[in-house]
């Protein structure tokens, strides 16, 4: 009797440890579910690293996503990224491709918020002159215009301050009209800078925030 009872307690806790192994395991899995779908998002799409230029060339109906990383930014860093958008390309043979049509394009620029960054950004300015004009709106990129996607996620939009009320409630940071059979090219340069008050923080290590970079054209027709 004593040996039966001894195996069925011995066969009792080996089935309350693989319940609780099992169990483990489930959590492990939904949490890397949630972190990998969540990071998921930026990666889905093309990604590259500050500081390097960043170009669009829209001749057609097009949609393209691009994201930048930032994952190595600490107190007191600045960091710039430049991009182009255009109506036209060369092609390998050095043709000229354009648009053959007038096009309105929108851009939008969302990023995380992990860090307490703070962004600037110069249309067709040169970062080495004196007079440069922050062009964003500074309260359109406060709480106010913060989002949450379905992963819990918070982004922040970054909007002209002279875009119109449907625009910034829109997130669309900056809108381009294309004319037909005219090379245009539009260049943007966002400053980012991670505030040194914060220099004395140290939750602020490996920790990586992601700008993303949408513009969407659409070809006028009369």
């Amino acid at each position: 009797m004593i040996r039966g009872k001894y195996l069925r307690e011995r066969k009792a806790l080996r089935v309350k440890r693989r319940i609780k192994l099992i169990i483990a395991i489930l959590i492990a899995c939904i949490l890397y579910r949630i972190l990998f779908n969540s990071y998921s998002l930026f990666e889905s799409e093309a990604s590259s690293t500050a500081d390097i230029d960043v170009a669009f060339y829209l001749v057609k109906d097009e949609y393209e996503t691009k994201t930048i990383t930032l994952d190595d930014m600490l107190p007191g860093d600045t960091q710039y990224v430049k991009f182009t958008i255009s109506n036209y390309y060369m092609d390998d043979n050095n043709n000229q491709i354009i648009s053959e049509t007038d096009m309105n394009c929108d851009l939008k620029i969302r990023t995380t918020t992990n860090l307490p960054l703070t962004y600037e950004l110069y249309i067709d300015q040169d970062t080495n002159s004196d007079n440069l004009q922050n062009r964003l709106d500074i309260e359109t990129t406060s709480l106010d215009n913060m989002h949450w996607d379905e992963y819990n996620t918070i982004f922040k939009y970054l909007v002209l301050a002279d875009q119109s009320d449907e625009q910034k409630a829109e997130g669309i940071t900056d809108t381009i009209n294309f004319k037909y059979d005219n090379p245009f090219d539009r260049t943007y340069i966002l400053k980012v800078t991670f505030p040194d008050v914060y220099s004395q923080n140290d939750n602020f290590q490996n920790i990586m925030e992601c700008i993303e970079i949408t513009v969407d054209a659409q070809q006028v027709v009369d």
